[in-house]
């Protein structure tokens, strides 16, 4: 059983499916008491047809706009229109509990009041916990005059801070998951990055090896043929002249190899963004890169890889971005990386919607624009009301 509820909560709507099963439970138990009448349900209306579809319809508007109000307990991505939902939500309960007593109608308000955290400050949450359960008492007091009541508003409370603390406490591990999951993928391309410049280095070390010792011995190994082919005793002349030839085809051969090792000091850096790029919570980064030769320089590549991954950091951490377009492309000797978010710009950590261009970089934009003048690059960015843009031209070159 325990491994059945481990396996359920991994899955992606458990929390929305769990508050449909518990608003279709109070739906059906408080129009099955509201007929019957068995344990003492008070309403205001009596079970007709006209009153029938009205309760009905404030109950699905509850459903509704708890689906455009999002759920904290779900991995899905939250919604873009929470207030609708969430004035949609209220509406109803208040309609509902005017109807109705606070008993039942108040659960679905629990629902909502573990949904404010992606909505209000901890502050507002609290006290629209506290408040929401006094207000269903002052109804339940002032049209059904019913006795008891702020003790039941006392459990109310209650239970819409445990509630709250069970959705912060959801939303801290769901931060932390995501923001291990980032460092892991991050590491991951940084592997990939760093295994491609330690192969590189170890050519270059073999190729310096190479010219260095093997080269310097045959041209000297040359030399002396050359000398040698000019001596006295001409019966050894023939062999002379063909073990200097021989020295100079290996020499060649050394140089080649050499070439060899120096050509393929670049870094291949397609791999390195993907796995960097590859499934971020809460925003989808496509990535568009077509190279002219597969190979970049090892500097230009790193500065690209860390560029991508600062921006990355920015969506996560500032801009709050659904969406992100990485492109790198080349032409004429330039690489030209951009990168298009479709978040909001920031001041100091606060959304800054009003005037987007006056907006000063932080250190993160400081940083890459550091990296970008290392290699003799240009960088520029540009707040817009589709989002951030970033813009990178680096030189292709080989050094």
């Amino acid at each position: 059983m325990t491994r059945f509820w481990q396996q359920a909560m991994k899955k992606e709507n458990t929390g929305f499916i769990l508050a449909l099963i518990t608003w279709l439970m109070v739906t059906l138990v408080t129009l099955y008491h509201w007929y019957e009448g068995d344990l003492g349900l008070v309403a205001l209306l009596k079970p007709e047809p006209w009153s029938l579809a009205l309760v009905l319809g404030l109950f699905l508007l509850f459903i509704m706009g708890y689906a455009l109000m999002g759920d904290v307990f779900s991995n899905r991505k939250q919604t873009t229109i929470p207030w609708a939902g969430l004035l949609l939500c209220a509406f109803s309960i208040l309609c509902l509990v005017t109807i109705f007593q606070y008993g039942l109608i108040g659960i679905l308000a629990i629902i909502v009041v573990a949904q404010l955290p992606t909505i209000f400050s901890t502050v507002t949450c609290v006290v629209w916990a506290l408040l929401i359960p006094i207000i269903g008492a002052v109804i339940d007091v002032w049209f059904k005059e019913l006795p008891g009541v702020m003790a039941n508003a006392l459990l109310y409370a209650l239970f819409n801070l445990f509630a709250l603390l069970a959705s912060y406490r959801f939303i801290e591990e769901k931060n932390a998951k995501n923001k291990s999951l980032q460092l892991l993928r991050e590491l991951k391309a940084t592997q990939i990055l760093l295994s491609a410049t330690t192969k590189r280095d170890e050519r270059l070390r073999v190729a310096r090896d190479i010219h260095d010792v093997l080269g310097h011995h045959l041209t000297a190994l040359n030399l002396q043929l050359e000398v040698a082919s000019h001596v006295e005793a001409t019966q050894m002349k023939e062999h002379v002249i063909r073990a200097k030839s021989i020295s100079g085809l290996l020499l060649a051969d050394v140089r080649e190899t050499v070439s060899e090792f120096r050509a393929e000091q670049n870094v291949d850096v397609r791999e390195a963004l993907k796995t960097l790029c590859r499934d971020i919570p809460g925003i989808d980064v496509s990535l568009d890169i077509s190279l002219v030769t597969p190979q970049l320089n090892a500097r230009v590549a790193e500065v690209i890889f860390r560029s991508v991954q600062e921006s990355i950091t920015n969506m996560i951490k500032h801009s709050h971005a659904s969406h992100c377009q990485v492109s790198l492309s080349q032409s004429d000797n330039w690489l030209n990386l951009s990168m298009l978010d479709n978040g909001k710009a920031v001041d100091n950590g606060k959304p800054n919607d009003k005037s987007p261009k006056n907006v000063m970089p932080g250190n993160g934009l400081k940083g890459m624009a550091e990296r970008v003048a290392e290699v003799d690059g240009t960088m520029a960015y540009e707040f817009s009301n589709a989002g951030f843009k970033v813009v990178i031209k680096l030189p292709d070159y080989i050094v």
